[in-house]
Parts: C-alpha cells; structure tokens; sequence
C-alpha cells in the first residue's frame, strides 16, 4: 500500500512491472507501442486522482488551506465570527476651531462630514465625526471614523481640512495632528490565520490571553500588551482610619496601537467593547493607546537586621519586585522614561527609612543607565530581580 503520493514515472513502472510479471505475451513497451499509452493513459488519470485527494485533504487544515476554503474551514469549525474580517474602516481624532467666538455656541452634529483635500487623480477621503460636540470656545475635538474603508483611508498628520457638511458658524476649520489609525485591507491568508489563532485563545475566557486574542482578531488593532497590576490598598472605617492590614488587589491595563504605532479614542472604543465577551466579572480593565516596551529591572539591595519583615524579606523579596513592577506599570505615564535615581528614591520610600525601614539600601544595577521616554511608547515591567 502507498504511504505517499507516487508520480506519473512511479505509476508508469508499477503497470510495467505488473504486466511482465504476469506472464504477458505482451510485453513491448517501446514508445508508441499499445502497453506504452495503456499505461501513459492510465498513470495520468491515477496522478490526477491522487493530487485531488492531496489538494482535498489539504483543505482540512489551517496551515494549508488558502483563500476560501481557509474560510470555510474556520467557520465550519468554530462558527460565522470565525469569518475572514473585511477590509478596515480608519479611525480619526480632529479638532475644530476658529479664530474668535463671536457667532457663539455651535454645535457640530454626529455625522458631520469632513474630509481630505481632493489629490493629483481628484479622489478624497471622507470621514464622519462619531459624536456631536458642541465648540464653546476655539477649538473642540471629535473622534470621526472613515466612510470608506482599506488602506487608503489611513490619512496622514494634517490632511483632514475640509468641512463638507454646513456649519452655523463658517469660520470653524477641522485638522487632525496624528495619522488615522486602523484603516487595514482584507486580510491576506497569513495575517487571517494569526486572526483565526487569536480568536481560539479568546475561546478560553477571562485568561490573560484570552483577553489579549480577543483584541488581537481585531483587524484595526496590531499591537496588544497585557499588563496585570497589583495595586496595594487598605480598608478605612467610616472616618478613614486604616483598619486591618495592607493587601494587593488586581487590575488590568492593555496598551493597544495600530500597525502604524497610532491610535485613536475610536480605535480605543472597538477594543473597550470586544473584551466584554472575554473580561472576569468585576475585573476592571483600562484600555490605553500606546506602544509597550519592556524594562528589565535588577537592583542590589541591603536588609536591615531590624526591619519588621527582614525575616520574610531574607528568604522572599517578591513584594520589594511588585513594588517594583508597579512603579513601571502603573506610576511611569505613557511617554516617561525610567531615571534610576528616581526608580531607587520610590522604592525606598516604600522599603527605606522613610517607610518600612527593612531596607538600608537599593541600587539599580540593570539597566545600566536611564531610559529615554517616547511619544506613544509605555514602558513596562519585564523581568524583576534584587540581588
């Protein structure tokens, strides 16, 4: 029995072999001859059998099934939100102003139509803003989503000028200061299969990945990071008096951007609202634009004898590397860069004299030096050590 597709020569030998073998007065095979085309005849139509099959069954599976039998397979398997996304639709903040309030209160509707400047080939893109916002100044901004969709539509810094819907007030002007954000093709096969694994994840529910492939089968939306923090809190009486002793509770941050590295309140929102299917009851989730990058944090520390927890500390330093795990992901802003003495000064404020006292000391040794901020990037805690 074959345990692998044979080729036309393959199957041409075996008919050969067959026949001699059986004693045939009938033996030439010379080109031309009557066994040569029985046996051309025959292979070729096997061969197209057999790469059939193969094609068939290679349908079946994931990593090689392409273009609409991936689909088919993907909702046949796990249901019609399994089905490839469309292309994108592009999301955009913008800001209306004027030079003086003079015409006073104006209302700009949901809806209101803004768009590009017409380009060399006379086309634009035409956003609608998603809420009404009302200008009691000079300037008001409003999120807008694209009326098209794909690629295109991911207009650049400033090319969103024009006011195609009438306002009362004819001296209001509309731009947008960052790039739109989404605003993807139809997926190809590739990026369709990395949609078609995120969504599986998401199908464990409540997981940290389940959260994060719930985000990720966004077509909008590349890059996703999960942040748990662990947030030290006591309980007050009624007249906010400390009662009972500190403990940490959980909560969730996810930083999202387009494949671009922007990000939008819009794009925001299409997150905000996926991880409802997925999010734990009473778990709070934040959802922030930006770029994450991780920070590994090594730090020699000194013990005091005298300290209250130095028993505890001397054989565990897990809460002296959550403290330090919280100062990156939860004190550190989107856009602040990690100052070492700065990190050391909030640490033993927490662990030094002036809190605790278990700690004499505490000196970042990694990283070897201070890390820059950047617009659109959060730095986050990656690997935490004391020695």
């Amino acid at each position: 029995m074959a345990t692998k597709a044979l080729t036309s020569k393959e199957l041409y030998e075996i008919y050969k072999a067959e026949v001699i073998a059986r004693g045939s007065d009938i033996i030439d095979f010379a080109e031309g001859s009557m066994n040569d085309i029985d046996a051309g005849a025959m292979t070729t139509a096997i061969n197209e059998a057999q790469e059939l099959l193969v094609s068939e069954f290679l349908k079946t599976f994931f990593g090689s099934a392409n273009g609409d039998d991936l689909e088919i397979l993907a909702i046949d398997r796990f249901g019609s939100r399994f089905a490839r996304p469309s292309e994108t639709q592009s999301t955009v903040d913008v800001t209306f102003s004027r030079p003086t309030t003079a015409a006073g209160n104006v209302t700009i509707p949901a809806g209101t139509i803004i768009k590009t400047s017409k380009d060399a080939s006379g086309q634009e893109v035409r956003f609608s803003t998603s809420f009404e916002v009302v200008m009691t100044g000079l300037s008001v901004v409003s999120s807008a989503i694209s009326v098209g969709s794909g690629a295109n539509t991911k207009v650049g810094v400033g090319k969103i000028n024009v006011i195609e819907s009438a306002l009362t007030d004819t001296s209001i002007v509309v731009t947008n200061d960052a790039q739109a954000a989404g605003g993807e093709d139809k997926q190809s096969d590739d990026e369709y299969r990395e949609t078609i694994r995120s969504l599986v994840e998401s199908l464990a529910g409540a997981t940290e990945a389940a959260i994060k492939g719930s985000i990720q089968a966004l077509p909008e939306i590349t890059y996703v990071s999960v942040v748990t923090i662990l947030m030290k809190v006591r309980e007050v009486d009624d007249g906010g008096t400390p009662i009972g002793d500190i403990f940490r509770i959980p909560y969730v941050r996810i930083y999202v951007a387009d494949a671009d590295g922007n990000f939008s309140q819009s794009l925001l929102t299409l997150a905000e609202n996926v991880i409802y299917s997925v999010r734990a009851a009473g778990v709070k989730i934040e959802i922030l634009g930006a770029l994450s990058t991780e920070i590994n944090w090594t730090a020699s520390i000194t013990l005091n004898p005298a300290g209250p927890n130095y028993a505890e500390l001397s054989n565990d330093t897990s809460k002296i590397k959550e403290d330090m795990a919280n100062y990156l992901d939860n004190v550190l802003d989107v856009g602040d860069g990690f100052v070492r003495s700065t990190a050391n000064s909030y640490i033993l404020s927490i662990w030094g004299p002036a809190g605790t006292g278990d700690l004499t000391s505490f000196t970042t040794s990694i990283p070897t030096g201070n890390v820059a901020g950047a617009v659109g990037t959060k730095l986050v805690s990656g690997t935490m050590e004391t020695i």
